[in-house]
């Protein structure tokens, strides 16, 4: 999670980063919490900006959590700001006089999902060049794109379509979207007409898209999972040819507003060389 730090709030080295949530967790012992992200796992000597938290709890008892908080930290607690839409809030945790750590807490349905959803390589046993964030795009790419059916006008043009849709927050979701207007007649612009939750499971989204559990061992990073997508491993029935599949995938995945928003033009390069490669190695 990527939040704005609050005033008076400054990065922490791994030590009292680890403080901060130990005191969290007993804190919170009736609740079950998981610290995710990059907790604990950047190189040695390098700092953390804030603390990620996931708490399996319903959103609406975000203000008990918060007394629980207060109670416990006595003028220890900076109360910070509240996203909806994602189900976070967070606070400043005093580590002296007058700096503070900022603390992520984000309610989830399912814990196990927000791990798998917001991991984050381990950059101290140098696992990956990248961000977690770029895995996660790609993994996104590869789901929007696997084949589902569609129909077409009598022209041969794109009339309805299904897809999956994997979301952070959600978990895997089945769509369907339209050229049909709702007058029945042909439009220029899609509208969404369905939308099913389908799991968020972790083992079932890997089974559901890559029909194999191998998947686990390569889906975390971003260098791991395109080795896979290109390998022989990946075993998908196509609609189209591979090669077909894997420009589809790119395209998505280098015109993705996450990644356009929060990455340099010579790292996009960057990326479009790496998928360039492996697709005209096949």
């Amino acid at each position: 999670m990527e939040h704005k730090l609050l005033n008076n709030c400054v990065p922490v080295d791994k030590d009292t980063l680890k403080y901060v949530y130990e005191n969290i967790k007993e804190c919170l012992s009736k609740y079950i919490i998981s610290p995710i992200g990059s907790y604990c796992k950047k190189k040695d000597g390098e700092l953390y900006n804030d603390l990620d938290i996931a708490i399996q709890e319903s959103f609406g008892n975000k203000d008990y959590v918060i007394s629980l908080l207060r109670d416990k930290f006595d003028g220890y607690i900076l109360l910070g700001n509240t996203n909806y839409k994602l189900n976070v809030f967070n606070i400043g945790f005093r580590i002296s006089e007058s700096r503070f750590l900022q603390v992520d807490f984000m309610f989830v349905d399912n814990i196990e999902y927000a791990k798998f959803a917001y991991h984050s390589p381990d950059f101290s046993k140098l696992e990956s060049k990248y961000k977690g964030m770029y895995a996660s795009v790609l993994l996104q790419s590869i789901v929007r794109n696997i084949p589902l059916d569609k129909e077409y006008f009598e022209d041969g043009t794109l009339k309805e379509w299904k897809y999956y849709s994997l979301s952070q927050k959600d978990g895997l979701l089945l769509k369907e979207k339209t050229f049909v207007g709702k007058k029945g007649n042909k439009v220029k612009m899609s509208r969404l007409i369905d939308e099913k939750f389908i799991t968020n499971n972790p083992n079932e989204i890997i089974n559901i898209i890559f029909g194999n559990k191998e998947a686990f061992d390569y889906i975390y990073t971003f260098e791991g999972l395109l080795y896979y997508i290109c390998s022989n491993k990946f075993n998908v029935i196509f609609k189209y040819s591979k090669k077909e599949f894997l420009e589809r995938v790119k395209n998505d995945f280098l015109t993705d507003w996450e990644l356009c928003l929060k990455t340099s033009d010579e790292l996009k390069k960057e990326f479009e060389y790496l998928f360039n490669e492996k697709i005209n190695s096949l």
